[in-house]
């Protein structure tokens, strides 16, 4: 083991090879940012936690100083992430839970909600469907806690297109189009 201290302040402890980091070490910036775990040629490379200056965590895998891979976000308010990085940005299947209980369970593209998934709100109601930029978008179904149900299209996290809302029991209450969220009339 060696132990490094830059004239920054950052200091390194563990294992070096041609005068790098490379092996297993921990890296702690002036800034109280830490990074411990696998390390090829400087970078965080192979399995690894990064603690954030903020409170914010990653633990999981690093490829050329990036997430990359599998990996576990927990930020500081108590949101957390897991699942699938590339590059640095959740990418990918993955979990999103948020502190108040809100949960998002499916696809990610850089960072956003993107694809298929299920949003389970803490409220008890439900969206499973597409999305797109972050928001329902496309086919889907709302389901109520009560258990009536919106199933049809969407445009930005809105009733727009073709849908049918039906009550717990099966009964169509409105079949038609729907604009920005509200029932314009039959098709």
């Amino acid at each position: 083991m060696t132990t490094i201290t830059y004239p920054n302040g950052d200091q390194y402890v563990g294992e070096l090879r041609d005068r790098k980091c490379n092996g297993v070490g921990t890296y702690t910036f002036a800034n109280g940012e830490c990074y411990s775990g696998e390390f090829r040629d400087d970078e965080y490379h192979g399995n690894g936690v990064f603690t954030y200056a903020n409170g914010d965590k990653y633990e999981g895998q690093f490829q050329d100083g990036k997430c990359h891979g599998k990996g576990t976000y927990t930020f500081a308010n108590g949101d957390q992430y897991v699942g699938r990085y590339e590059e640095d940005r959740q990418h990918g299947r993955g979990k999103f839970t948020y502190a108040n209980g809100d949960q998002y369970l499916g696809e990610f593209n850089q960072d956003v909600f993107e694809g298929q998934g299920t949003l389970t709100f803490n409220s008890g109601n439900k969206y499973k469907g597409e999305f797109k930029d972050g928001h329902p978008d496309g086919i889907g179904v709302y389901t109520f806690r009560n258990g009536d149900k919106y199933n049809g299209e969407f445009h930005r996290g809105e009733r727009h297109g073709q849908g049918v809302e039906t009550h717990a029991d099966g009964r169509a209450t409105k079949k038609g189009v729907w604009k920005n969220g509200d029932y314009v009339g039959p098709q």
